[in-house]
């Protein structure tokens, strides 16, 4: 009976582990990049992303992510645009023209690599994307894309803890559960707003526990996102935004935003994500080659007696940005 037990609830574990392997991102305004395909190659620059995330802080096992992304648009004719260059300053703290192009059609090539660690469980993603970018009209854009890449979970038993050392009946080592991970996703935009949807799905053997196999194939994990500009001068913007997430078979969760721009270059705001945390942030814009963001969650679960928040960093970097981009060129 007592195997039995336990062999339950490891299975639940692993079921518990897969709906992490999702990592929730407080700045995925600075990375769209991270939860739809169709971003990549939207920017006149290649768009370099490191990016560091450590869920509750003090909590023993708690979840750390780790991820470096990239994508850019191909060929030099797309870079080097007249249209997209119009409007641009030497000055940086001079705003493009209005009428500037939100994009001109092109292709996009990017990749990601991935590390989330929660306790005993580890998720290893490295993926590739393409995307396709239409121009429908002066100021907006339609693209799709999709990505495709290794995933690797793992449970490493050595570090599951029992009261009673005989209670171990799971033996030892790290068990790996390998599969192909794949997304697909669109984006409307322009110059004041965008729209995006993007399902995310992995496929694998599963793990196996005492001669029993457990899958671990994931549900269509479905993101539906969107923001928009309001000029509430020639400096400053309001931009309120949403990020609806569904795990099939989960439950509905949000993150309801606000941020307040200067110049395109410092950004300040928050959002709420429900029944969990309240998200501060900030992103300032330091050159034409490096951004840098900054988020804290305040929890507003359980784990607020315990005083844990979470921090959240991301550098970015603007390589081959012949057009001296400060901000985002495509979308905000």
């Amino acid at each position: 009976m007592r195997r039995l037990i336990i062999t339950i609830i490891i299975a639940l574990l692993v079921h518990t582990a897969n709906g992490q392997n999702r990592p929730q991102f407080s700045l995925y305004n600075l990375n769209n990049y991270l939860i739809n395909p169709a971003i990549t190659g939207a920017e006149q620059y290649g768009d370099l992303r490191l990016g560091y995330r450590n869920q509750w802080q003090g909590l023993s096992g708690a979840p750390v992510t780790y991820y470096l992304s990239y994508h850019t648009p191909i060929g030099a004719q797309f870079l080097k645009s007249k249209d997209l260059q119009r409007g641009y300053q030497l000055d940086p703290y001079n705003k493009p023209a209005n009428d500037r192009p939100s994009s001109t059609a092109h292709h996009g090539l990017g990749g990601l690599v991935l590390i989330d660690e929660i306790g005993p469980f580890n998720h290893t993603q490295v993926s590739v994307s393409y995307a396709y970018h239409l121009t429908l009209s002066s100021d907006l854009a339609l693209s799709a894309g999709a990505s495709v890449g290794y995933a690797q979970n793992s449970i490493d038993y050595s570090e599951v803890v029992f009261e009673n050392d005989q209670d171990n009946v799971l033996g030892e080592g790290v068990v790996r559960d390998k599969g192909v991970d794949g997304s697909i996703g669109m984006w409307l935009y322009s110059q004041k707003f965008y729209l995006g949807i993007s399902g995310l799905k992995k496929f694998s053997k599963g793990f196996e526990v005492n001669d029993t196999e457990f899958s671990s194939d994931e549900q269509w994990y479905w993101t539906l996102s969107g923001g928009y500009k309001f000029s509430l001068s020639r400096d400053v913007s309001l931009m309120p935004n949403l990020l609806l997430r569904y795990p099939q078979g989960a439950p509905l969760s949000y993150d309801a935003g606000i941020i307040l721009s200067y110049k395109d270059r410092l950004w300040a705001g928050g959002s709420y994500r429900n029944h969990k945390s309240i998200i501060v942030l900030a992103r300032f814009g330091i050159s034409e080659l490096l951004d840098l963001g900054y988020s804290y969650d305040f929890s507003t679960t359980e784990l607020s007696v315990l005083g844990t928040g979470s921090h959240e960093i991301v550098l970015g970097l603007k390589l081959k940005n012949r057009n001296r981009v400060h901000s985002r060129s495509s979308f905000f």
